[in-house]
């Protein structure tokens, strides 16, 4: 099992607020450094995914009623995916359920379990769904610079950068399978209400691999003319294959020793941990749609471990 461990003074370094037409975002007060702990979010809204629906919403409205009054109203003010099906059968459960859980009205136990089905995530391995309230105020990308693991410990989460990440720049995690074509990454985000507008989606430019490649050439003390080199996204499977392969080998080059007999950076290493648990080939051939089309974080623990537990094993940086 993984150690967080985090100073009791831990100031994350982010800040919520506006991100225009997305609502509330998480943007860094600072700049952040790959594999830097950004967020330990913990939580005791954690519910059984069942088929019993009516006694989900029964678990829901208890779970809320057993909150510290501050995190109610910090539930209070998610935002919720407003399907008029699944509104009239919830206020319809809360109905029959009567005056279970207080006083409140049918319409506001509604609200708060579309605010939990919109809101919540999958804790892979135990047949929960969890609602992180703070973690809750990421928004999506499906190029995300933060990556998070859930199951280790239950009711915690821990996002961690997965690259540098710039003062102001806004942080995203990933609500779906991200290395899936266009189509249907776009078709997975509808249950959240909303089209992605990410540069991966939009067929915009990838300033990430630039930067990659930047930096590459400062580690080989290569004549860098600090102008991008900018490649669009392209919507194609072989194309997301290489593209991730190339960020790979980047993060390995800028990893190595100079010419000047430095040292490898420690930050491009611990990026890289990241960079490769989305290695699309296994000995020598690619893996298939099936695989790209499939939840890449259920092999998100195993990284935090290598990670977490870096003194003790081998970081894999031939594998």
């Amino acid at each position: 099992m993984s150690d967080i461990s985090v100073d009791a003074d831990f100031d994350e370094p982010f800040e919520i607020k506006s991100a225009g037409d997305s609502g509330l975002g998480c943007f860094a007060t600072r700049d952040i450094v790959p594999g830097e702990v950004i967020l330990v979010d913990f939580t005791t809204i954690l519910v059984p995914r069942s088929d019993d629906q009516k006694e989900t919403c029964a678990q829901i409205a208890s779970l809320y009623h057993d909150l510290h009054e501050l995190d109610q109203r910090e539930w209070m003010g998610l935002a919720a995916h407003m399907r008029t099906d699944r509104w009239e059968l919830y206020r319809m459960f809360y109905r029959q359920l009567g005056s279970r859980f207080g006083n409140e009205t049918p319409e506001f136990y509604a609200m708060r379990a579309m605010q939990f089905d919109c809101n919540s995530f999958s804790v892979a391995g135990t047949g929960l769904s969890a609602l992180y309230i703070v973690a809750s105020r990421f928004n999506h990308s499906c190029d995300p610079n933060v990556w998070y693991e859930n199951e280790l410990v239950p009711g915690r989460w821990v996002g961690r950068a997965s690259r540098n990440i710039a003062q102001g720049e806004e942080l995203f995690v990933s609500y779906i399978s991200n290395h899936a074509p266009t189509a249907q990454r776009q078709t997975n985000t509808t249950g959240w209400d909303f089209n992605c507008g990410c540069n991966k989606c939009l067929g915009g430019n990838d300033t990430y691999t630039a930067f990659l490649e930047d930096a590459r050439d400062v580690a080989n003390e290569a004549g860098v003319d600090w102008a991008m080199t900018l490649s669009p996204f392209v919507d194609d499977i072989k194309a997301m294959e290489e593209r991730l392969l190339r960020r790979v080998n980047l993060l390995k080059q800028a990893n190595q020793p100079n010419a000047a007999g430095g040292t490898q950076d420690n930050s491009h290493q611990k990026e890289l941990i990241f960079a490769k648990r989305f290695r699309l080939y296994k000995g020598g051939s690619t893996t298939g749609d099936a695989y790209l089309a499939n939840d890449t974080r259920r092999d998100v623990h195993r990284w935090q471990n290598i990670w977490n537990h870096r003194d003790q094993a081998p970081l894999g940086m031939n594998d």
